[in-house]
């Protein structure tokens, strides 16, 4: 539920940061963020490194997506 609630109110603005922050870099970001989500949950596994690593997922795949339309 995080993971999804994070994409869906993430989601709505990432398509307006995609107009003003370049979008290839946004597309650089976004699996970062998610990577660093992976990173946390493998560093130090508690539920709020898993709650924190799922809203880093969410933000990095609604930034990947946002990017990606803006593109398109």
């Amino acid at each position: 539920m995080i993971w999804s609630l994070t994409d869906i109110l993430v989601q709505v603005p990432s398509g307006a940061i995609a107009d003003v922050v370049s979008r290839r870099l946004l597309l650089v970001i976004a699996p970062l963020v998610t990577g660093l989500g992976y990173t946390l949950w493998t560093i130090h596994p508690s539920y709020i490194s898993f709650a924190l690593g799922f809203v880093l997922w969410g933000t990095g795949g609604a930034l990947r997506d946002g990017a990606q339309e803006a593109l398109i």
